[in-house]
């Protein structure tokens, strides 16, 4: 009886154990716009008395229905797609979403269907680390008879990881 009451004595009443505390960081996600060509620009358009419409690809395809663009020798805008740098976690995928934020001042030319070379979701390569990829935007624009003159408008390009 002795042993089994000493045996008794020497339980134990308490317990320890550990675990690893893990934490992933990843590289925010980031937009610039590249200077160069960081601009959606439809280049010096000839009007027409029936007006028409210009489209910039993201691939800087130019195409004009009922206009044309200008051609001369005088210094006037090359047209070319919006141009960004998209930087963020390799192997996270992305939305993109490019709004018109104001549209063309004045009246007779309206900005349109703007369109994003990665579509709406995207993902950065797989490897390791921040990685960066190319986005251009093109879009359209409606120009009316009569308008003439220097338009600027607006253009927002979000991105968040999904």
């Amino acid at each position: 009886m002795m042993i089994g009451l000493s045996s008794m004595s020497f339980a134990q009443n308490s317990a320890n154990a550990n675990a690893a505390a893990n934490a992933n960081v990843a590289c925010p996600i980031s937009i610039i716009d590249n200077a160069v060509n960081g601009n959606l620009d439809f280049g010096t358009i000839v009007n027409s008395a029936a007006g028409g419409a210009g489209v910039v690809t993201v691939s800087d395809g130019v195409f004009y229905s009922g206009v044309s663009g200008y051609t001369g020798s005088a210094p006037h805008n090359t047209p070319h797609a919006a141009d960004f740098t998209i930087t963020g976690q390799s192997g996270f995928s992305y939305s993109i979403t490019p709004t018109i934020v104001t549209n063309f001042n004045g009246t007779g030319v309206t900005l349109s269907n703007l369109t994003s070379s990665q579509g709406t979701t995207h993902s950065f390569a797989t490897g390791g680390g921040c990685v960066s990829n190319t986005l251009d935007i093109g879009g359209a624009v409606v120009i009316q008879p009569g308008a003439n003159g220097a338009y600027v408008a607006q253009i927002n390009v979000a991105v968040s990881y999904n």
